[in-house]
C-alpha cells in the first residue's frame, strides 16, 4: 500500500474517532439535584469535559488522545499536547467527583489516569531532545496556573483509604506528581523560581476566595518537600507572605474560622501551615482562635480515620532532613538552635505518643516538629539585608496609610512597634538573627495589612 494511502486512511480514522467522540459526548447540563459540586469551582479553561472515564465508549475519547500524539512530530507540540491532556483529566476528575463522589473505583481509576499522564509530561519535558530546544522556560507560567488549580480539585476530592492517598490528604500519588512537573520545571533552572513567585503572587491576587491563601501554601509546602533545598528560601518567603495573607482576612472574620476542618483540601499540610503561623503570631486572641483552628483539623482528622502511621513518619522524616542539614552547618543563629531543641522535644512526643497508640496526639507533635524545623532553617536563610528591605516595605506602607486616613490609633501603636523594630534589626548580625525579630516583623505587617484591609487597600 502507498504511503499517501496509509497516511489518508490514517487520517479518516482520526477523523472518524473525533466525530464518534463528539456524538457521543453528553450535552453541557445544569448541575442535577444530586450532584455534589466541589467546594471550589475551578476554572480550567474547559467548558464541558466531554465524555467520562464511568462512560462505557470513554475508549473512544483514549484512541483519539493517541491519534493527536501520533500526528504531532515536534518535540515542543508534543509537550503542549501533553499540557492539554492532563488539563482534560483535571476537569474530568473534578466532574466525577461532583456527579459520582462515592464511585471510589471510577475516581481512582481517573486519579491513576492522570498520573500517568502527568509523568508522561514530566518524561517529556526532561527528554534530551526538549530539554535542548529551550522551551522548558516558556511553558513555566502555563505549569505554575495548571499546577494550583489541579491542587485545588485534587486536594478537595472525597477522602479515600489512607493506603491510596500516602497518609495525606486529597490523593497523594496524583498531587505529587503533579507537582513533580513544576519541580521539574523549577529545578532545571534556578532562575525560573523568581517568574514563578510572580506568577503565584499574580494568580493569588486576582482569584479572592475564602481559604485560598491557606490553601496556595499547602501547596507551596508540598512543593517545597520535592525542590532541592537551595531553591527553598524564596518559595518559604512566598508561603510566608500567604500565611500572613490568610492571617489578614482571618482577623477581618471574612469567613468563619471554625469551619477549617470542614473546608475540603490536604488536612495533615494544614495541620504544619497552622503551626508554622501560630509559631509567628503574638495577638493571644488570634492565637486561641488558631489553636481553635487546629484542633478542629485534628478531631476531623481522627473522625474521618485518616491519620496513619505514614504521615506521621513523613512529618518526621521531612523534619530530621531539615534538622539535620542545620546541625551540619558549622554556626547557626541563635534562634535556629533553639528553634532546634523544640523540634528535638517534639521527636521524643511522637514516640512517646505513638507508644501509647495516640496516633492523633502523635500527628499533632509531629507536625509542631516540622513546623519548628522549617522555622530554624527560615532563620539560616533571611539576612540583614532581606530585613532592611521589610522593613522599607513596612515604613511605606505605614507612610501610605496615614497619608489615607487609616485608624490612627491603631497605627500610633504601629508606629511604636516600627521603631523597636528598626533598632532590632540594626543590631542583626550573621550569628544574631533571633526569633523575637522575626515575630514583631511579622506581627507588624500583619496589623498594617490589617489596617489596610478596613481602608479597602491590599498589598
Amino acid at each position: 500500500m502507498k504511503k499517501s494511502t496509509k497516511l489518508g486512511l490514517f487520517l479518516f480514522l482520526g477523523m472518524f474517532l473525533g466525530a464518534l467522540w463528539v456524538l457521543l459526548s453528553p450535552l453541557p447540563v445544569a448541575s442535577s439535584q444530586g450532584e455534589k459540586p466541589l467546594a471550589y469551582e475551578v476554572n480550567l479553561g474547559i467548558e464541558h469535559p466531554g465524555l467520562l472515564p464511568s462512560n462505557p465508549f470513554y475508549f473512544v475519547k483514549e484512541w483519539t488522545r493517541n491519534v493527536r500524539r501520533a500526528m504531532i512530530f515536534r518535540e515542543t507540540k508534543k509537550a503542549d499536547l501533553e499540557l492539554v491532556i492532563l488539563n482534560e483529566r483535571a476537569a474530568e476528575i473534578a466532574r466525577l467527583a461532583a456527579i459520582v463522589p462515592d464511585n471510589k473505583a471510577v475516581l481512582n481509576s481517573a486519579l491513576i489516569a492522570y498520573e500517568v499522564s502527568a509523568q508522561g509530561l514530566l518524561n517529556q519535558l526532561l527528554s534530551k531532545n526538549y530539554r535542548e530546544s529551550g522551551q522548558l522556560d516558556n511553558l513555566l507560567s502555563r505549569i505554575t496556573e495548571m499546577t494550583l488549580k489541579h491542587y485545588l480539585i485534587l486536594s478537595s476530592l472525597p477522602e479515600a483509604e489512607p493506603a491510596f492517598t500516602g497518609g495525606f490528604g486529597g490523593h497523594s500519588p496524583a498531587l505529587n506528581k503533579s507537582l513533580a512537573v513544576l519541580a521539574a520545571v523549577l529545578a532545571d533552572d534556578p532562575t525560573n523560581v523568581s517568574g514563578f513567585v510572580s506568577q503565584v503572587r499574580k494568580i493569588t491576587s486576582l482569584n479572592k476566595q475564602p481559604w485560598q491563601s491557606l490553601r496556595y501554601a499547602e501547596a507551596l509546602n508540598r512543593l517545597a518537600a520535592q525542590l532541592p533545598l537551595p531553591l527553598q528560601p524564596k518559595i518559604f518567603h512566598l508561603k510566608e507572605d500567604l500565611l500572613l495573607n490568610f492571617a489578614v482576612e482571618a482577623r477581618a472574620n471574612s469567613f468563619p474560622l471554625l469551619l477549617a476542618g470542614l473546608v475540603p483540601g490536604d488536612l495533615v499540610t494544614r495541620l504544619v501551615s497552622l503551626d508554622e503561623l501560630r509559631a509567628k503570631i503574638d495577638d493571644r486572641e488570634f492565637k486561641n482562635q488558631l489553636s481553635l483552628i487546629r484542633q478542629g483539623v485534628l478531631r476531623k482528622l481522627e473522625e474521618d480515620r485518616q491519620i496513619s502511621s505514614q504521615a506521621i513518619d513523613q512529618l518526621v522524616n521531612q523534619a530530621k532532613v531539615i534538622a539535620g542539614g542545620l546541625e551540619s552547618q558549622k554556626s547557626l543563629p541563635v534562634s535556629a538552635k533553639g528553634l532546634l531543641n523544640q523540634t528535638k522535644f517534639y521527636f521524643d512526643q511522637v514516640a512517646s505518643f505513638k507508644e501509647q497508640a495516640q496516633e492523633g496526639a502523635a500527628l499533632g507533635q509531629a507536625s509542631l516538629a516540622l513546623a519548628s524545623a522549617k522555622g530554624a532553617a527560615y532563620s539560616t536563610w533571611v539576612a540583614r539585608e532581606d530585613y532592611e528591605n521589610e522593613l522599607d516595605f513596612i515604613k511605606n506602607t505605614y507612610d501610605g496609610l496615614v497619608s489615607a486616613g487609616g485608624d490612627q490609633e491603631r497605627l500610633a501603636a504601629v508606629e511604636r512597634k516600627i521603631a523597636s523594630l528598626a533598632d532590632f534589626i540594626q543590631a542583626v548580625t550573621a550569628s544574631g538573627i533571633n526569633e523575637k525579630t522575626e515575630t514583631l516583623l511579622f506581627n507588624v505587617k500583619l496589623e498594617l495589612l490589617s489596617i489596610a484591609a478596613g481602608t479597602g487597600q491590599r498589598r
